[in-house]
């Protein structure tokens, strides 16, 4: 009788009925601040670790880079200027991995400009 019900216990845990599983989906991915070379993110994982991922959208073969930031804000950096990037966010834990956050498009600004979403306006920098 001990064998089944840690076998059933066991089972349970390894399809999730225990309330252990991998994270839910991202919401809320959005940007907020674009220069030419950076891209400030921000999204709600709740307690969920998460790997953010970009890659440019009009490179065919391009593989998503990945980067783990330390909280629900991050600037990528080091990109291409007015060029389109594709982003998203995949929630982590002990279980494994999520489901990806919808993918967001956003074009890396021109040279000499910048873009603020808090204030709707570009600025020469």
């Amino acid at each position: 009788m001990e064998c089944i019900v840690e076998c059933l216990f066991l089972l349970f845990s390894l399809n999730g009925i225990t309330g252990q599983s991998v994270p839910v989906k991202p919401t809320r991915l959005t940007h907020w601040e674009v220069t030419p070379q950076t891209v400030r993110l921000t999204w709600n994982a709740g307690d969920s670790e998460v790997i953010v991922q970009y890659r440019p959208k009009d490179d065919p073969g391009a593989e998503w880079i990945e980067t783990r930031p330390k909280s629900e804000e991050f600037t990528v950096r080091r990109l291409q200027p007015f060029t389109v990037y594709q982003f998203r966010v995949v929630p982590v834990n002990v279980y494994g991995q999520g489901q990806a956050s919808d993918i967001i498009e956003v074009r890396t600004g021109e040279l000499g400009l910048f873009i603020d979403n808090n204030r709707n306006n570009m600025v020469k920098n």
